[in-house]
């Protein structure tokens, strides 16, 4: 049996917390707790352009159905910002390595006795194959993540990372981060993370060309996928291409046309939009208790 509150009981229900990373980093993470019947706990990883904010809504939605939720902001990011930005000393490694690693076994230890679900959007599906503590979780779901890699998109993505790409250094020289605000982007970035992120982006095999993807192959879990057609940052074939080392995983995976679930328009994030409630989070809150996939050739 499964309590359901209001937005207004759920707002009491959620804090504030930090923890501190193996290497001494302060992360800022919002917790939102349903106050009796606890089902799962479900840790939601943001995309590289995206800040916890982006999931709250999102957050409260499943927190109403007895479920945990932590969101987070990985270092040099949002509310884990602990000094300023220019030359903030940050990398993805780093995020996946030691951030993610963090909030999981945060997780883990309060709530020993319930499943972990972790919700990876755009850059966090590939992150969770860097993070050790991956191995506690019992379910993933992962929202237009891929492999960051050049070869798989399309010629005016290409574009568009390439002249970034050119003009990044410059850009650090000047404001000492990536002014992605100035840019039309959502956020601005440690200068580590946007050199780390194009050097994958360079590179054939994007991360793995870096790492080995052993750690993706350890993980033996269920893992939910969705990626949609009008979002640049996730063509079919860098999707296929990163679930493709997710070789033990039971995967379920929906590439899907906006109209296909009679949308407009999805893009990278519209899945967390309040809008799309009825369309994708009630089925998202039905399949964590059911906590079953269907395999998929990738």
């Amino acid at each position: 049996m499964h309590l359901y509150y209001n937005n207004d009981q759920i707002k009491q229900m959620q804090h504030r917390e930090k923890i501190i990373t193996k290497d001494g980093q302060e992360i800022a993470m919002t917790i939102f707790r349903p106050s009796q019947v606890i089902s799962k706990v479900l840790i939601i990883g943001a995309d590289v352009t995206t800040s916890q904010k982006t999931y709250e809504k999102f957050a409260k939605y499943i927190a109403t159905k007895g479920c945990v939720v932590y969101t987070f902001d990985y270092r040099g990011v949002g509310e884990s910002l602990t000094n300023e930005l220019k030359s903030y000393n940050a990398s993805l490694n780093q995020w996946g390595f030691m951030d993610l690693d963090a909030v999981i076994l945060h997780a883990k230890h309060h709530f020993p006795k319930h499943e972990l679900v972790f919700m990876g959007h755009g850059t966090s599906g590939q992150l969770l194959g860097l993070s050790p503590a991956s191995q506690y979780l019992g379910n993933a779901i992962f929202i237009n993540t891929s492999l960051t890699c050049w070869r798989y998109w399309p010629w005016y993505a290409q574009f568009k990372i390439s002249f970034m790409k050119l003009i990044r250094p410059l850009l650090s020289k000047i404001y000492g981060y990536w002014p992605g605000k100035r840019l039309g982007f959502n956020q601005n970035l440690p200068s580590g993370v946007t050199l780390e992120l194009y050097d994958w982006c360079s590179r054939p095999n994007g991360l793995f060309d870096f790492f080995p993807d052993s750690n993706f192959r350890k993980i033996q879990i269920p893992i939910l996928v969705y990626s949609f057609t009008d979002d640049w940052f996730s063509p079919e074939k860098a999707v296929k291409s990163l679930l493709s080392h997710y070789t033990q995983a039971s995967i379920s995976w929906m590439h899907l046309k906006p109209s296909d679930v009679s949308l407009k328009t999805v893009g990278h994030s519209g899945f967390f939009l309040k809008k799309n409630k009825t369309v994708f989070w009630e089925f998202i809150a039905q399949w964590m208790c059911l906590s079953q996939s269907i395999k998929t050739a990738v």
